[in-house]
């Protein structure tokens, strides 16, 4: 239940720096590295925290628990527009496909390796490419 409310919260902050910032369309103009710049702006004003004179207890917690919803939510678009990218690699691997994108024929494997890489290779290209 409590992690449901976490992911939950840290859905609803993706929704809204969507409406804030343009969706995918903006995501998908910043390298990796941008994500991390935004991240540690957060992290940076989480850790100012401590400087920072709150009314009380509690609403010094909501201030940090907002800003790990925030970098969470910053960790979740940078990985959505860096899969966005990779998949835009695969179809454009399928362009050069000699079946035409013919999906009963495809033989597009895709893999991801253990540093979360997805890598994407056509198989009946490879195939056509040794009968040359």
């Amino acid at each position: 239940m409590i992690r449901e409310r976490i992911i939950d919260a840290i859905d609803f902050e993706r929704l809204r720096q969507d409406e804030q910032w343009g969706g995918p369309e903006h995501d998908d103009k910043h390298e990796f590295m941008d994500w991390f710049v935004f991240i540690d702006k957060q992290f940076t004003r989480g850790i100012d925290a401590q400087d920072i004179c709150f009314d009380s207890e509690e609403s010094k917690r909501a201030y940090i628990k907002d800003k790990l919803v925030k970098i969470a939510a910053l960790a979740v678009a940078a990985l959505e527009s860096m899969d966005r990218q990779e998949v835009a690699q695969e179809k454009s691997l399928c362009d050069e496909c000699p079946v035409g994108g013919d999906e009963t024929l495809c033989r597009l494997s895709t893999k991801r390796r253990t540093d979360g890489h997805i890598i994407s290779k056509c198989m009946l290209y490879d195939d056509l490419k040794k009968g040359d």
